[in-house]
């Protein structure tokens, strides 16, 4: 009989470790909206689908259920548009949008919108 992965390799419980919110992904979080509390970029441990090297792990609160969650992404679009709050607004802390799919990429989105800006 096969042996379950997680008696081999221990698996931290989602959240754990550093008091650190759950994770989720960003395509269950697709076309919901969402406020962004905090973001940061770090250095990959990976180097596959990401030539940068870089990620961005965001603090997020889903507003259908208020529930808290941390999601990464290599998205160098989200990033780039995370580095122009920062200089646009650099007194922003927290914003509210909605991340869609944009062609092959993924894209923050205002949550109101005209159909004008889903371009």
């Amino acid at each position: 009989m096969a042996v379950d992965i997680g008696k081999i390799i221990k698996f931290n419980a989602p959240g754990s470790g550093k008091n650190r919110l759950p994770k989720i992904t960003i395509n269950a979080l697709l076309n919901l909206p969402i406020i962004v509390k905090n973001w940061h970029t770090e250095n990959s441990r990976f180097s596959d689908g990401n030539p940068d090297g870089v990620f961005v792990e965001m603090e997020l609160v889903t507003l259908n259920d208020g529930k808290a969650w941390r999601m990464n992404t290599g998205s160098g679009v989200i990033m780039s548009q995370l580095d122009e709050i920062k200089t646009a607004a650099p007194e922003t802390t927290e914003f509210q949008c909605i991340i869609r799919r944009s062609g092959k990429a993924y894209k923050m989105f205002p949550a109101v919108e005209d159909q004008e800006d889903r371009k």
